[in-house]
């Protein structure tokens, strides 16, 4: 991970309001405190094994640690939809659900949503496609 972004900062203010001690983050991932206060300076790489365990230990996605996204996380961020409205291998469906603001407003879709689609290798699918497939995903969820 690129020192550029602020993955330490987002762990440091998760760690804190889950009232987890840098040991005891330390422990559960099997490194030195140390290494979790260079961690949360950013000066250490997280492997995407631990920001896992991380996200776990600390009872939050792992997207509400990456980069560029929300630190609510309850609602899609401008990366996601960019990321997939520029990806000419994702299907047209889902691009043009992604490039629909307001409907993704009206839905209140999150960014973990819109990465759950965008890992689905769908053809075929038009945006309407996409609306009924989301609404089937929260049912099953609920």
């Amino acid at each position: 991970m690129s020192k550029t972004h602020n993955i330490g900062g987002k762990i440091r203010a998760a760690r804190r309001a889950a009232g987890v001690s840098q040991k005891e983050l330390a422990d559960i991932l099997g490194i030195t405190q140390p290494a979790v206060s260079r961690m949360e300076k950013n000066d250490y790489d997280v492997s995407a094994i631990q920001l896992t365990k991380i996200a776990n230990a600390l009872g939050i996605s792992v997207t509400s640690l990456m980069p560029g996204i929300s630190d609510d996380g309850n609602r899609y961020d401008n990366l996601s939809t960019s990321a997939i409205q520029s990806d000419y291998n994702a299907p047209p469906g889902l691009r043009a659900f992604a490039s629909d603001k307001s409907l993704l407003k009206a839905m209140g879709v999150t960014t973990e949503e819109l990465d759950l689609l965008h890992a689905m290798p769908l053809e075929g699918i038009n945006k309407d496609g996409y609306v009924q497939l989301l609404i089937t995903i929260r049912a099953i969820q609920a």
